[in-house]
Order: C-alpha cells, then sequence, then structure tokens
C-alpha cells in the first residue's frame, strides 16, 4: 500500500515525458516499469489479480 500510494505521489508530482530532458524522460519510465514490476509481483504472491489496463 505505502509503495502505490509513494507512485501516486511521485506520478501527480512529476512530469514523466520531457520533452527537453531525454535522460530525466528515461530514468522516470525506468522507475515507472519497476514500480509497476513490484506491485505485479507482489499481487500474485497474496493472490489478488491486477487489471492489464486502466
Amino acid at each position: 500500500m505505502k509503495l502505490a500510494d509513494k507512485f501516486h505521489s511521485f506520478y501527480d508530482a512529476c512530469k514523466v515525458i520531457d520533452e527537453n530532458n531525454e535522460e530525466l524522460t528515461i530514468a522516470r519510465l525506468s522507475l515507472i516499469n519497476a514500480v509497476r514490476i513490484v506491485l505485479a509481483e507482489v499481487l500474485e504472491l497474496i493472490g489478488v489479480g491486477a487489471p492489464s489496463k486502466m
């Protein structure tokens, strides 16, 4: 729950795609992918399904 909450705060506060800063965009997309993987693994461990799209 804390990771999902922190991710929501990050996503609300930070622009992920920055046309003027490719390095920052790549880093933020990598972070988002890492969070996606962790949340999917945790949900699988506890036996809860996650939507494939939102």
